[in-house]
């Protein structure tokens, strides 16, 4: 006898987390290519080399320490702080090293007095990136469960990249900052046409801000178009609650007509297996008929009968494949259907809904007390679904189709005889489905549990059941269940569904190739034009609800992110009009957000909207840094003009190296390089799509808006014109 797992989920959930670690090193690798080019530095290059680990590292401390697992989800947080965590270094070490070129001051005094200068700069910028993650802690539900241990990560790594970047970077800076060797012109030969490049694209941007600033008005317009634009292409992305994953285990449920023998379902079954035995891509394939415990079914609640028959399927992993799980259930529902004598049959991949407790993406529930009517309002809406551009494998939780007998007790003649209905339906379960009799202990030591029933040929026609015999309280006497009791044959359901003790009969089905959106929308629509009876409804259930409430929670999270930005903004600025400046960066992104998605092929989803979250505190950071430049130089005498563009032309650089390094960090989860990133690879196709257009945008247009509103501000103090 050989025993084989016919199902696990350790060796995918291994090869996620091996996949998802090396998406950590190839996001290491690229942003410190990133940041090597624009430092031009061998020696800053080997401190932002060494401080990323170091980062990381005590990342993985603090998880230790708070018993935060290390899973898919944690690691997708790793990913996508690479890019962000070297910013407080990259920060600390530029201005070190300014110091030093200044001259008259030692290495070590220029660690030193650099720290301390940026520190509360430092700690400014990653205080604002905390505290849009705040609220995402405190989600409850489902959505908690999945982004509060991410939100949790990002925060441990932003703490501590600024405890690497204000202890760390100096000890490195003071030891290595010094005269350049070969190794310093081997860098700057390699990064010198990379500078060029970005010198003269900050020239162009020079340029461009100075006409934008003596043409308001065209900017803001079309500021206003592009946000327009951006919206319109986020609202024709659709949505969804949560990314589908390939995983690469898929089932298949089969259900014969009623009163079909096991034989029968065998015989269908193997048929099936022969079709799924052709695909090149199977590595594993276990069969079950019948009724046992544990096992699935259509209904998502326990095989029902010798009708169903349930196959799991194990594929190559998604990554040594050509197709994905998806076209290859295409192909095996076309194959499966031609098959004779299959009343339904369904073909799923694991984890196909966001939640383990959601049966299926898409399910229409049917109410009302009489399962006749719910049974006919079920072939309709059956039907109904079919018709739907989208929707995949509809199929009916139960069916009126088993022929039952049903004996109706005569009350008062069974008080009469002293026989009590609870007894009759005892004696009579007992009779036909056997008692426990104990254990017989076999020679081997092996036990046989005893079952005591009438012999099988009394337990075969409808008259055997009202032979029973049962014993009669008032005499002793045996008394046949045909003395109180009548039969009569009836339909009824092989499972009873109830919802607040009402009968309740779902039609349940699956999304393809549409956003789960636009599917319920037409779904809603198609079940517009059935009338139920009065005392009936017919509603949509399914990952419907759980969108919803995922969506309300996550929207709260964003008011209370921006909220939080805008009072800490108040406080640094001293201003109420100029974090409203900032904080325009903010719809900017939204632009590239869903030009991302498009892109990407990707709907809005959970992951989006904690993008958006997310990029909040990503996107001001920029702006505080140019807005607190331009008052700066403000204070120093400039005017208004000449101040925003020196501005400009000063953070051009570190701006596009802090985003670009942010943007290259989250290349490996939104090109889904590992295992299991499709459930989160749209959040960073938000952020990178937000990002770049932020970055772009908020130097010509955050400028332009300081410029407008200094003005009016100016015109509105006593004394203005």
């Amino acid at each position: 006898v050989e025993m084989v797992e016919a199902e696990e989920a350790a060796t995918f959930t291994q090869q996620v987390v091996n996949n998802m670690l090396g998406s950590v090193w190839q996001a290491l690798l690229l942003a410190t290519v990133v940041i090597f080019l624009f430092l031009g530095s061998l020696r800053r290059g080997i401190v932002v080399i060494i401080s990323l680990p170091m980062s990381f590292l005590l990342t993985f401390l603090g998880m230790k320490l708070f018993g935060i697992e290390v899973n898919m989800v944690t690691l997708t947080a790793i990913v996508l702080s690479v890019g962000m965590v070297v910013d407080a270094s990259v920060v600390v070490l530029e201005n070190i090293t300014r110091r030093f070129s200044q001259g008259g001051i030692s290495a070590q005094e220029a660690a030193l007095v650099g720290a301390s200068e940026i520190q509360f700069a430092v700690m400014a910028g990653v205080a604002t990136t905390l505290v849009v993650l705040i609220p995402l802690l405190f989600l409850y539900g489902f959505v908690g469960k999945i982004f509060g241990p991410l939100a949790t990560t990002l925060v441990i790594a932003f703490l501590s990249s600024l405890l690497v970047a204000l202890a760390l970077v100096p000890i490195l800076a003071a030891r290595i900052t010094g005269e350049g060797g070969r190794g310093e012109q081997w860098a700057g030969k390699i990064s010198r046409p990379w500078n060029w490049l970005m010198g003269h694209v900050r020239d162009l941007y020079v340029g461009l801000l100075k006409r934008s600033l003596h043409h308001r008005k065209l900017v803001f317009l079309i500021a206003i178009g592009l946000l327009v634009a951006g919206l319109i292409t986020l609202r024709s992305r659709g949505s969804e609650l949560l990314p589908k994953m390939d995983s690469g285990s898929s089932f298949v449920v089969v259900e014969t007509p009623s009163g079909s023998s096991l034989e029968e379902t065998e015989r269908v079954v193997k048929e099936i297996e022969q079709v799924i035995l052709q695909e090149p891509e199977l590595v594993l394939l276990s069969s079950q008929i019948g009724f046992e415990p544990g096992m699935h079914s259509l209904s998502g609640g326990g095989v029902q009968g010798v009708t169903q028959g349930y196959m799991s399927i194990t594929l190559t992993p998604r990554t040594a494949r050509q197709e994905t799980i998806w076209e290859i259930q295409n192909r095996l529902r076309r194959k499966i259907s031609k098959i004779p004598n299959i009343r339904n049959f369904v073909v799923r991949e694991s984890g196909s809904t966001a939640k383990a407790t959601t049966a299926s993406s898409i399910i229409v529930g049917i109410r009302g007390e009489d399962p006749l009517v719910l049974d006919k309002l079920g072939d309709e809406v059956l039907a109904t679904l079919k018709s739907v551009e989208g929707v995949v494998t509809p199929y009916r939780g139960w069916r009126l189709d088993q022929r039952s007998i049903l004996l109706d007790i005569d009350a008062e003649r069974a008080r009469e005889l002293g026989i009590p209905p609870a007894l009759a339906a005892r004696e009579l379960a007992q009779a036909l489905d056997g008692v426990s009799a104990g254990i017989m202990r076999g020679a081997l030591g092996e036990d046989t549990p005893i079952l005591v029933r009438y012999d099988e040929r009394f337990r075969r026609q409808e008259r055997d059941a009202l032979d029973v015999r049962t014993l009669s309280a008032r005499d002793g006497k045996p008394v046949p269940l045909g003395a109180i009791a009548r039969s009569r044959e009836t339909i009824i359901q092989g499972l009873v569904t109830r919802e607040n003790l009402q009968p309740k009969l779902e039609i349940l089905a699956l999304h393809q190739g549409r956003p789960l959106s636009f599917v319920v929308a037409d779904v809603r629509r198609a079940l517009s034009t059935i009338v139920p009876p009065q005392g009936y409804q017919v509603g949509l259930d399914g990952e419907t609800k759980d969108t919803a409430e995922a969506r309300g929670e996550l929207a709260r999270a964003l008011v209370l992110a921006l909220l939080a930005i805008y009072l800490l903004l108040v406080a640094q600025f001293r201003s109420f009009i100029h974090p409203i400046t900032v904080l325009m960066s903010v719809p900017l992104s939204l632009i590239g957000v869903g030009i991302g998605l498009w892109i990407g092929g990707k709907p809005v989803s959970m992951p989006v909207m904690v993008g958006l979250i997310l990029l909040v505190g990503i996107v001001v950071n920029n702006s505080i840094i140019l807005i607190d430049f331009i008052r700066q130089r403000r204070e120093e005498g400039k005017q208004r003009e000449a101040a925003i563009v020196e501005s400009v032309a000063t953070r051009f650089r570190p701006i596009m190296m802090t985003s670009f390094s942010t943007i290259v960090g989250m290349l490996p989860l939104a090109l889904e390089w590992a295992l299991g990133a499709e459930r989160f690879s749209p959040l960073a196709m938000a952020v990178i799509g937000g990002m770049t257009a932020s970055t772009f945008l908020t130097m010509i247009v955050i400028p332009v808006f300081y410029d407008a509103f200094d003005a009016w501000g100016e015109r509105l103090r006593p004394g203005g014109r």
